[in-house]
């Protein structure tokens, strides 16, 4: 069963109140990845973590390079590059309600997989 936690979600968010007030992170990048795309990222970039953390690989490194080979070929999936990921999520971070849009996308979509988990268990 899929286990998502809401603090990830709040921390983000929290995240997100601390690059609003840089007025240079305001600018909109070049190549803005919409907010779907983003949310659907996300998703993507969370469920990468969670099954990282759960190959349980005994160092760090081992866990960095895993993570960051999957977070690589999720980017290619989506069609992004890691800079304009980058530079959408601090765009978007330091617009408070936007992200918080953003968040509940992945939230919903989330709990829809759960549910469609819970229902192939039975």
């Amino acid at each position: 069963m899929l286990n998502f936690s809401n603090k990830k979600i709040w921390i983000l968010c929290l995240l997100a109140s601390f690059f609003s007030c840089n007025d240079e992170m305001n600018k909109v990048p070049e190549k803005l990845i919409d907010p779907d795309k983003m949310a659907k990222v996300i998703t993507e970039l969370q469920f990468t973590e969670a099954k990282v953390s759960r190959l349980g690989l005994i160092s760090y490194d081992s866990s960095k390079v895993a993570y960051d080979f999957l977070e690589n070929k999720i980017f290619e999936k989506m069609g992004i590059d890691s800079t304009s990921y980058w530079l959408s999520y601090d765009y978007y971070a330091t617009d408070g309600e936007k992200m918080i849009e953003i968040l509940e996308k992945v939230k919903a979509t989330v709990e829809k997989m759960e549910e469609e988990e819970k229902s192939k268990a039975k």
